[in-house]
């Protein structure tokens, strides 16, 4: 979703240069708010589809021995949940930087323009797939466990 959003304000604005891009919620408020959808996906936002992601990592992790005794998750883990500030750090660095702000450029107030209906359709319905795995992830998980179980039974499960 954020790949075809970035696609789309490239071919809007003809630029990805960080430094000429700002204040563009003013000329496409659609695509802004659909960006700031995808970072929050991104980021693991409960109720879209990273936080579940996310929360079964960290659930995992636990369940396999972090618990008890040093392990390497002793090292893994906090370094899961720095990545994850980062990423949240960068992602609402970029949408302030893209997004917000006085209009960098005075030209975009006349060329560019917000989203056309084909261009917003497929990330709208990327965005709901987002939202429906956020907020119940079962048939995702079960579909996920029914092809990945077989294997980690391969393999000799987890100890």
């Amino acid at each position: 979703m954020t790949f075809a959003l970035v696609g789309t304000v490239y071919g809007k604005a003809h630029t990805r240069e960080l430094a000429k891009l700002g204040g563009l919620s003013a000329v496409m408020p659609i695509l802004g708010g659909l960006f700031v959808a995808a970072a929050m996906a991104n980021v693991g936002l409960p109720g879209l589809s990273g936080f579940v992601g996310e929360f079964l990592i960290f659930l995992g992790a636990y369940k396999s021995g972090y618990h008890g005794g040093f392990t390497i998750l002793h090292i893994l883990f906090p370094l899961a949940i720095l990545s994850i500030v980062l990423t949240a750090i960068y992602y609402l660095r970029l949408v302030q930087m893209v997004f917000y702000g006085p209009l960098k450029d005075p030209h975009y107030k006349d060329e560019v323009k917000d989203g056309t209906f084909i261009e917003i359709l497929p990330i709208a319905f990327l965005l709901v797939i987002s939202l429906c795995v956020g907020l119940y992830p079962k048939p995702f998980v079960d579909m996920s466990n029914a092809t990945i179980g077989p294997l980690i039974d391969h393999i000799g499960g987890f100890k």
